[in-house]
Order: structure tokens, then sequence, then C-alpha cells
């Protein structure tokens, strides 16, 4: 039997999600297989992520970018990539095994070109959807040329795939219309660790008690405050809510984070605050300090991604406030299993009016509803299960 590899920038799960779900998987295939290698970026060589025997670390150096910066971040894809394709030509052989995610860009476009070379079976989780991905991020239109160049481009990225896993139905729906053989398109959802994502009371959040807001019904975002995230309309919402018991806080980091600095510090008389970021290790703090979790994705991320803190907050028996398009996964799981409620996005007012409503219902009555949802359909073990069990048909195919 073949090797199987996992070649990513993040592997670790303090990084962030990213890494969070590669180091679950990780373990998984070591424990299933009795061994797996990993390649990825590492701080020092001599250094160990995993503790796990049974996986077996290729870590090299690469220099440190802005990311919030494109050029710098470019930079850094370019030197990601060098690094991944000299250790890929050096270790991976014919009849391995190797899985990616969708992230470096740059090597997901030279992997189709390594298989040719080497003669792997390729497996990808997919976690961003290109080129489409690139539109409501601003960094390219439709009606451009290029658009169109780079569209071929990355469907012929994905037919050179042997399996591609995605994380939502609508990815799934958008994934499969670009490839040949929809069958090698499978959806395994993302989930949390219920060992280590648990419900904790509301006055064990330090933010509630230090802002004053026992008495107030509180929205939280909680991650990535980037350009895909829907954040200036989070933010026109939030200024045309009239009623005071709302309140809002933003735990994290990204590339908008100062848009809600500033917008905390031009509104001094709303109840909204920014506390900066979080370690993952005390996200059951930050999860529980608030009634209701902001889920929202910026308009035209149809298909595009699945924001990986909905599972969290689920976790953290948090009831859901969608806010993205009607038949994204998300919004399909608040409809299916009744776990809070939905709005389109770029529609500041319609958001701002269920704001108020919400603040008007009894939300102990959704009290054990996120979690059980969890339990049942998002567990860790669950999700594992599925996702190795998709690999292993492609180890078998290796072997045929």
């Amino acid at each position: 039997m073949g090797n199987v590899f996992v070649v990513s920038e993040y592997v670790d799960a303090g990084q962030n999600s990213t890494g969070f779900f590669w180091s679950k998987i990780v373990k998984k295939i070591g424990r299933e297989l009795g061994g797996v290698t990993v390649i990825f970026p590492g701080s020092s060589p001599r250094s160990r992520v995993f503790e796990e025997a049974t996986v077996k670390e290729v870590a090299f150096a690469s220099p440190k970018f802005n990311k919030n910066k494109l050029l710098f971040r470019l930079m850094g894809q370019v030197c990601l990539m060098v690094g991944f394709c000299w250790h890929i030509l050096r270790h991976v052989k014919k009849g391995d095994v190797l899985l990616s995610g969708t992230n470096p860009a740059l090597l997901l476009m030279v992997l189709p070109l390594l298989k040719l070379i080497k003669g792997f079976k390729w497996g990808v989780l997919v976690h961003d959807v290109f080129p489409e991905n690139l539109v409501p991020a601003g960094l390219m239109k439709v009606s451009s040329p290029v658009y169109s160049i780079v569209s071929r481009l990355f469907s012929a990225i994905y037919n050179s795939a042997d399996l591609l896993i995605v994380i939502g139905r609508d990815m799934k729906e958008l994934v499969r219309q670009k490839v040949k053989d929809v069958e090698k398109v499978v959806f395994v959802p993302n989930w949390a660790d219920e060992t280590e994502v648990f419900p904790l009371p509301r006055r064990e959040a330090p933010f509630i008690n230090e802002l004053g807001w026992q008495d107030k019904v509180v929205f939280q975002f909680f991650g990535n405050i980037g350009r895909l995230q829907g954040i200036e309309n989070i933010l026109e919402s939030i200024a045309l809510v009239e009623d005071d018991r709302a309140a809002f806080i933003f735990i994290g980091d990204g590339a908008l984070v100062s848009k809600v600095n500033d917008f905390v510090n031009h509104n001094p008389g709303r109840n909204v605050a920014y506390v900066g970021s979080m370690p993952l290790k005390d996200k059951n703090q930050g999860l529980a300090a608030c009634d209701v979790a902001l889920i929202t994705l910026e308009e035209g991320m149809l298909g595009l991604g699945v924001p990986s803190k909905a599972y969290f907050s689920l976790a953290a028996d948090k009831p859901l406030l969608a806010v993205m398009d009607d038949n994204a996964e998300i919004s399909r799981v608040v409809r299916e299993a009744a776990v809070g409620w939905q709005c389109k996005p770029a529609d500041a007012r319609a958001l701002a009016d269920l704001i108020t409503t919400i603040c008007d219902i009894d939300l102990a009555n959704y009290s054990g509803r996120s979690l059980a949802t969890f339990r049942e359909d998002y567990s860790e073990a669950l999700a594992l299960d599925k996702f190795f069990a998709n690999v292993n048909n492609l180890i078998r195919s290796s072997q045929a």
C-alpha cells in the first residue's frame, strides 16, 4: 500500500480553524492507517506539532508576510509553493495518496503538474472555490476577459483531482458544475470537538460582566473579520437598530478590524464593542459571551464558503443568526433544525428589523436546540468517519 501525505499551510489546531480541521484529519488518518506524513511550513524543523507516533512531520522554513496586504500575501504564496513543491517531489511517489486544501492557491495551481510527474492520487478538501470567490472579494470581475481564462484554468485543476471533499451542499452544487465526473465531489460538513467546545453559563463570560451587559440581548461576531464576512453590512445594520436591549460584540482579527474599531469609536452611545482576538484555548469563554451568534457572509458568496464558527456556536448551544443567501449551507441548517434565523446579505434595514424582533423573543425556548442538532449531525466522530471513508476509497483506487 502507498503512503498518505497531507500538505497544508496550517496543521496546528492552535493556529486557526483551518489548522484545527487538518490536525483532526491527520490524527484520524494516522490512527486508522498506522501512519501519515504531513508536509507543512514550520517555525522549526526540530519542534513537533503532533505528539502521535503515527504522524511523520516534514516541516520546512518559510518567511512570514502580512496577509492583509495583497502584494505581500502573493510573495508569501510564492515562497510556500516553492517549499511545498520541493518536498512533494522529494517524498511523494507513484501510488501514494496526497491530500491538500485549496490554499495556498498557487500550490493548488501546480499540483496537477506534480501529479502528472509523480503519479500520485490527489484529494482536495475544498474550503474556497476559485475564481468565483475572488469576485465578492473585489479582486476580479466576471465581465473581465481574465476571469474567463482563470475560470477555465481552475476547472481543469478541479478535474485533475481524484476526490473533491466540499464543506457545504451549496458548494457541492457549484463544484459539480465545474467537473465532468460529478461523483468525485462529496459533501462532508465541518464539525467541532465536543470535548473542547461545550456550553458555558453566560454569567461566566468575562466580557458580559465587564461591559455591564447582563440584561442585554448580546449578538456576537466571533472569528475572521475579513473582506468576505459581510462586516460592513453588520455595522450598517447596528447603526439602524434603535432597541437599546440589543448589544453587539466582535471577537477576532482580520483585514476589516480597523473598520470595526472606527465604528466603535465613532458610536460611543451604542452597545457595541470590539475586544480583540482570543486564543483558541479560551474559545468557550468567548462563545459564552452572547445570546445569539452572528454567522455572516458577503453578498455573492453562495457556494463559495461555509463559516466554521457556526459549528462551534452550535456546540456552545447558541442560536444562529445567519446573514447570507437563502440556499447557503448554514441557512439550510438554520431552517432544517430550527436553530435560529436567516436574513439576506447586503440588506442592513432587514437585518436591523430582525435584530429588533429577536430582542422580543424568549430565547430560553431555544435552549438545547443547537446542542442537540450539533450532536446529531455535526459531531467530530461523525464527520471524521465520513471523511476517512472517502479517503479510504481513494487509497483503494490507487491500488487498483
